[in-house]
């Protein structure tokens, strides 16, 4: 199950679906309130996101999966790992957010102006359609939640195994944070995609798929 970031829906994360579709199962949700989902009854928080995401996986007939988060996605399959650890056979962590460092919305978002060189810039079409599905005030809501979240709490409470994935050029995600992410996890490891940015699984999917597929298959 693949799970996205902060304002963008599951549309972004289907170039590395398909690769992934080529060995097993591929689900790619819309957390509530984006992309095709209906909209939440109410804000939602980093529990009710995670709670959302394995009740998709069991909807779709899969009492156990693996979570593929990107970004902010990362915050919420920690959060499901921990909350629903029968669910969770193992996580892959690409960019995970946030830096302790920069848990404002200027420093961050800085840094995403940084990345966008190195991206697919495609992408923002997508992004831009995703931002009118999920609406402004609650894409505020989110940016909220996900600077409020402080994933590096959780992240020794992460029993499965889990891979940490960096772009090479991820201004968002420094070296130094990913390596304390993998380092914090009681069973993680870190894998650096040369040349790849904060998005890799769109810009560039075949090197990450190849990665994911090797670790799912373990």
């Amino acid at each position: 199950m693949l799970v996205h970031g902060v304002i963008v829906s599951g549309r972004y994360l289907l170039p590395a679906a398909v690769g992934l579709a080529r060995a097993c199962a591929v689900v790619v949700p819309d957390l509530p309130g984006y992309g095709l989902s209906a909209a939440p009854a109410e804000s939602p928080s980093i529990s009710a996101l995670a709670d959302a995401v394995i009740g998709a996986a069991h909807a779709a007939g899969h009492p156990r999966v693996a979570l593929v988060a990107n970004s902010f996605g990362a915050q919420v399959a920690t959060a499901a790992a921990v909350r629903h650890p029968a669910a969770v056979e193992r996580l892959v962590l690409i960019g995970p957010t946030v830096d302790p460092a920069a848990r404002n919305l200027p420093a961050h978002a800085l840094r995403w102006l940084r990345c966008f060189p190195d991206e697919d810039t495609a992408v923002l079409a997508v992004m831009a359609r995703d931002v009118a599905d999920v609406g402004v005030p609650l894409a505020a809501h989110l940016l909220r939640v996900m600077l409020h979240d402080r994933i590096e709490e959780r992240l020794p409470d992460v029993r499965q195994p889990t891979l940490v994935i960096r772009g090479e050029r991820d201004r968002i995600v420094p070296q130094r944070w990913a390596q304390e992410a993998a380092h914090l996890l009681p069973d993680g490891r870190l894998v650096v995609l040369p040349g790849q940015a904060h998005m890799p699984h769109w810009s560039r999917p075949e090197p990450l798929v190849t990665h994911l597929r090797a670790f799912l298959d373990a």
